[in-house]
């Protein structure tokens, strides 16, 4: 289609434009953005602006069109606007819900945190607002009924690390993550350790796409019966060192989900799980070292499940358990484990 010379003096010959609204980036160092655009082609509205104009016979006073052009062009920006900031409040406003047992100074999250992942506020018995306070993390809580407390902590923008966001916080008793905006966080090394207080936790809401490291996430939980993982994305993760090291009431862990490909550090990963009877491992893949005395310590493990693992003849995996069950219908598993009385070995298990 053919433009009016009105249309091309007017507007001139301007390439596209885009308003980006950034909610997270990536760079080579390492840190992650992720952009979430909202495409605007303002010569597009011009035009339209314009043709509108012209085709109801206001297209001689150039003057005119260009005054009402205006006026419609800022009502346009002004809806987008508004519906930018509203998409990104949508996508970067999150929270985590937990529950602290006890009275006294009791941190509500850890002071070891970076600070620019720190909460934007505290919200506390939906009473207490704290914000911008040095001392945010640390709460002196009076005597309430079952010396059970709620908090809110909320985030306006989502944070880039969960690095020991709850490293020692002994007081939770209960976290809720599913409504926490975890999409850019690239780390969460020691998360959760020493959350001797927690029961159980459910992820399943939990974003871990971008994450990198997760060396002792759960380390420490020893009261957690429950964990769900079912949705855990481990597909970009190099480090899982003592991630599960001393969960020692845990009698079942299901990680048949993750990936493991690139994972180059398991040492002690399940270390000290003395509870634990049932590991469901079916799609791991074991790094040929750094995989030191990975089940130390596991002394009631009774099966893991090996089925679709791949055995590599140089591989270090520990043969040291006694009275295990390995299910794998791999050949090569037979061979690197024959002559080993203590394990036995099978093709397939009912769950």
């Amino acid at each position: 289609m053919i433009e009016t010379k009105e249309e091309k003096s007017l507007f001139g010959n301007k390439g596209k434009n885009e308003e980006e609204n950034e909610i997270c980036e990536k760079n080579p160092n390492g840190d992650f953005k992720e952009k979430k655009k909202l495409s605007n082609n303002i010569n597009i509205q011009k035009k339209y602006i314009s043709k509108f104009l012209i085709k109801y016979g206001i297209k001689s006073n150039k003057i005119f069109i260009a005054y009402f052009y205006d006026i419609i062009l800022k009502i346009i920006l002004l809806s987008l606007f508004i519906k930018c900031n509203q998409r990104k409040i949508e996508l970067a406003y999150s929270y985590i819900n937990l529950k602290i047992q006890g009275t006294g100074n009791i941190n509500i999250f850890s002071p070891s945190c970076y600070p620019v992942n720190y909460p934007t506020a505290v919200i506390i018995n939906d009473l207490i607002r704290i914000e911008n306070n040095e001392n945010m993390f640390i709460y002196n809580f009076s005597e309430t009924e079952n010396n059970i407390n709620n908090i809110k902590l909320t985030w306006d923008n989502p944070p880039i690390s969960t690095k020991n966001l709850f490293y020692d916080c002994k007081n939770i008793i209960e976290i809720d993550l599913s409504n926490f905006n975890s999409s850019c966080v690239f780390s969460t090394d020691q998360m959760f350790f020493g959350c001797s207080s927690l029961i159980s936790l459910d992820l399943s809401y939990f974003d871990t796409s971008k994450v990198r490291n997760m060396d002792s996430m759960f380390r420490g939980c020893s009261s957690l019966t429950s964990l769900n993982l079912s949705n855990f994305n481990t597909s970009l993760a190099s480090g899982m060192d003592c991630m599960f090291r001393n969960c020692s009431s845990l009698t079942s862990l299901d990680l048949s989900n993750f990936d493991t490909s690139i994972v180059t550090y398991m040492n002690y990963m399940f270390k000290e799980c003395s509870s634990l009877t049932h590991l469901y491992l079916s799609n791991f893949d074991f790094p040929l070292s750094q995989i030191d005395d990975i089940f130390e310590g596991c002394q009631k493990l009774e099966l893991i499940d090996l089925k679709n693992v791949q055995i590599d003849p140089n591989q270090n995996f520990p043969t040291n358990l006694p009275n295990i069950t390995i299910c794998n219908e791999n050949e090569d598993w037979q061979n690197f484990l024959s002559g080993k009385r203590y394990i036995n070995c099978i093709n397939d298990i009912s769950f």
